[in-house]
Formats: structure tokens, C-alpha cells, sequence
């Protein structure tokens, strides 16, 4: 066997396996799904329509500070808080929309960010009509005081 076909053999198998364990993965009860892989050349995965995901985010933009979400207080609360720091930051209006779209997935972590992770793709169009507050409040209050 030569060194390359042993190789193709070895990945083939180790995808096989690693197929089985997310598969097991996910028929446990009360675990969250796996954290979907995506190829990062392409915008097929992302949550956003084509509208906010092309448009470019400023060059020199910083997001202002603010205490990540972990999905153990009031998701209005952040989302009310993170709206009103970026709306303080001077953007042009046709930049607005899309950065406050995009900079949201960087204040979540762990259950939160899993949650925004598993968006469906193309799902959301602006950040001002979206339903994120009430699908994030209903996903973190069923996690917590339900399991």
C-alpha cells in the first residue's frame, strides 16, 4: 500500500468514526447538538441574508465594549444594551444595520453562542425585525429551568 493511498484509508476511516460519534452525540437526551463545521470561504452557513452579508464591515471599526451573554439573565437586557452601545458609535446609516447583525455573535458564549451558532441560514434579514430576543429568551429559559 503506498503512503498516499494509506493516508486517503486513514482519513476515510477517521470520518466514518467521527460521523458515529456525532451521530450517538446526538441522540443523548438533554445535550446540546454539535456545533455545525462550515467551510469558511463560503456564506452558505451564515444566519444572515445577502443583504447584511455583503455588506462590508468598516475597516478601522471597533465594537464597544460589553459583558458577554451566557444565557443566565434576561436576553432583553443584553440585546437592549448591546443595541444602545452600538447606536452610539458614529456609522454611516447604510452600515448600521449589517455591523449590529454582525458584531452580535461576539457577545455570546457557551449555551448563547451555541444558540446563534445553530441559527437557520438566511434567517435574519435586519437586526431591528428580527426575533431574536424572544427565540433567545424561549431557547436560554427552556435550557435552564427545564432540564
Amino acid at each position: 500500500m503506498t503512503k498516499s493511498s494509506m493516508t486517503d484509508y486513514l482519513e476515510q476511516m477517521f470520518s466514518k468514526r467521527l460521523d458515529a460519534m456525532q451521530s450517538m452525540v446526538e441522540r443523548l437526551s438533554g445535550v446540546d447538538p454539535p456545533i455545525r463545521k462550515s467551510d469558511p470561504d463560503s456564506y452558505a452557513d451564515t444566519p444572515f441574508t445577502d443583504e447584511i452579508t455583503l455588506i462590508e464591515m468598516p475597516r478601522k471599526f471597533s465594537f464597544p465594549s460589553i459583558k458577554v451573554y451566557d444565557g443566565t439573565s434576561d436576553p432583553d437586557d443584553h440585546i437592549a444594551q448591546y443595541r444602545q452601545r452600538i447606536l452610539a458609535v458614529a456609522l454611516p446609516k447604510e452600515w448600521r444595520e449589517a455591523t449590529m447583525c454582525k458584531g452580535f455573535g461576539s457577545t455570546l458564549i457557551g449555551p448563547a453562542l451555541q444558540w446563534y451558532i445553530n441559527l437557520p441560514s438566511r434567517s435574519i434579514s435586519s437586526f431591528a425585525t428580527s426575533s431574536w430576543s424572544s427565540s433567545l429568551a424561549v431557547d436560554m429559559w427552556r435550557k435552564l429551568w427545564m432540564a
